[in-house]
């Protein structure tokens, strides 16, 4: 099934034109997506959560089981901007050793505190839910302390960023235009507080 997710808007920044990626609005309307064929890989994500959660009653606390997996996602996931920590300067660091690369195992060590500051808040009875508020919130935890603290921790941005390469040019993706972020926030917002039809979870993850 083709859909289309979204459009290019050619903009000018850093004295090059490039294409700034704008998503579709949500709901998905072209073409409208049917469940029915995702069925078959929401039952094998199904039987892997119950495989998991039969893991989990194997052992003292289900903690251990995504301690890891968690860490190596912040690695992988801080990689993106550019961060050459490992997972044993994670470890190293948490067990109190010394680091030679501290900067680059501090954002990594943030993305993991906003990891359970989200985790907390979404299974508190009084916490935030998923919101803009909670992304702002989860957002100053990333960039407290780190290369990114200048840049308004918890506020949309107001300039043009890219994720991959040296410069908007080359880079992998380049996000929407600052200007155009209000929008896709309460385009996304507003869709949040649509009644769910569906209840599978891959099926919500496609929207």
């Amino acid at each position: 099934m083709t859909r289309v997710t979204g459009a290019y808007a050619v903009i000018k920044t850093h004295d090059e034109t490039v294409r700034a990626f704008v998503p579709a609005p949500l709901p998905p309307a072209a073409p409208v997506l049917d469940p029915a064929a995702y069925l078959a890989r929401n039952r094998l994500a199904e039987v892997a959560l119950a495989r998991l959660t039969g893991m989990a009653g194997l052992v003292a606390s289900s903690e251990w089981l995504i301690y890891s997996a968690v860490r190596q996602e912040a690695l992988l996931t801080s990689q993106l901007e550019g961060t050459q920590a490992t997972l044993t300067d994670v470890f190293d660091d948490e067990a109190g050793l010394a680091v030679t690369n501290a900067d680059d195992v501090e954002e990594v060590t943030n993305y993991l505190q906003a990891f359970k500051f989200v985790r907390e808040q979404l299974h508190a009875p009084t916490g935030l839910p998923i919101s803009l508020r909670l992304l702002a919130e989860a957002h100053r935890i990333l960039l407290a302390g780190v290369r990114g603290a200048h840049a308004l921790p918890g506020s949309m941005r107001t300039s043009q960023n890219w994720i991959g390469g040296t410069r908007p040019g080359n880079a992998g993706f380049v996000p929407p235009p600052a200007d155009r972020l209000a929008e896709v926030f309460g385009d996304w917002r507003l869709w949040r507080l649509l009644p769910n039809r569906h209840s599978a979870a891959l099926w919500q993850s496609l929207h």
